[in-house]
């Protein structure tokens, strides 16, 4: 898989993480087409046009070849021309968006549920996935507008911090915690996750015994986040359901309530999400 990392001098550039038990690319630098799809990595908030020769320094190829890849990107909606010089996010990927709203499987059975569940309690509550290293909010059903959370459709968060996180990171196989201690152990010692594989795989265990993860100012200072993983079939994590809750309001037993409400809905969720994935 790529991502992006930056060099000394804040240059962004493509880096292709290689597991040793993948089939090695012969460059070292991962296939043609994990350096393709690895282009959609270098837009984010601050960079929405991408062009021949970002693409060209971030993989260190030729212009001809970078060219290539953006006009395969284009071909498939992937990306756009932009109005400026460049490419930009293409339509497709907004097509991909309403089809995730509508027919996502755990979206699709957990909306009905948070919903009832925050408009019983006045809770906010926050849906999430996961993907290699992120985790990104589904879905939301907001009751207090006054509490503002950083999460929002859409946006990545890191793996590591925040009950959000700490649901399905607790759950992924040792396979997947391993890989990320491998690619990511700065950022998890960072995180008070242990410094080395044996206390980052402690602590993993310690998580996974709570049913329900409770974090305070992790992600946005003075909010708490209380969160349960949601599990598919056979166990497999899915992603996570959180609340979010100002810190007055997460206090002795009004905190235990929140942590049942929580823990209840996740497990209704993961009843009906596990029926419908379980093959017939």
């Amino acid at each position: 898989m790529a991502g992006i990392t930056y060099t000394d001098d804040g240059r962004r550039v493509a880096r292709v993480a290689q597991d040793k038990d993948k089939t090695e690319a012969g460059d070292g630098g991962g296939s043609s087409l994990e350096r393709m799809l690895a282009i959609l990595d270098l837009f984010d908030d601050d960079s929405m046009v991408v062009t021949a020769d970002d693409v060209a320094r971030a993989f260190d190829c030729s212009r001809a070849t970078a060219y290539r890849y953006l006009k395969c990107l284009a071909g498939s909606g992937l990306l756009s021309a932009s109005y400026q010089e460049g490419y930009g996010v293409g339509p497709r990927i907004v097509e991909l968006d309403r089809l995730l709203r509508l027919h996502d499987p755990l979206v699709g059975v957990a909306r009905a549920i948070m919903h009832e569940t925050s408009g019983a309690t006045g809770l906010n509550l926050m849906l999430c996935g996961f993907y290699r290293d992120k985790v990104m909010c589904l879905h939301t059903e907001w009751s207090n507008p006054a509490v503002h959370s950083s999460y929002e459709r859409g946006r990545p968060m890191p793996m590591f911090l925040g009950a959000t996180a700490k649901a399905i990171l607790a759950h992924l196989t040792p396979y997947q915690q391993r890989n990320l201690m491998l690619r990511k152990g700065d950022e998890i010692r960072d995180a008070g996750l242990g410094d080395g594989w044996d206390a980052f795989r402690a602590n993993l265990l310690r998580l996974r015994r709570e049913e329900v993860i409770v974090t305070y100012g992790e992600i946005d200072p003075g909010l708490v986040g209380v969160g349960a993983p949601v599990f598919a079939s056979e166990r497999r994590v899915a992603g996570s359901l959180v609340a979010i809750v100002a810190g007055d309001d997460a206090q002795g037993a009004a905190l235990q309530t929140i942590r049942a409400t929580v823990g209840t809905a996740a497990r209704r969720i993961s009843d009906l999400l596990s029926a419908e994935s379980t093959p017939k």
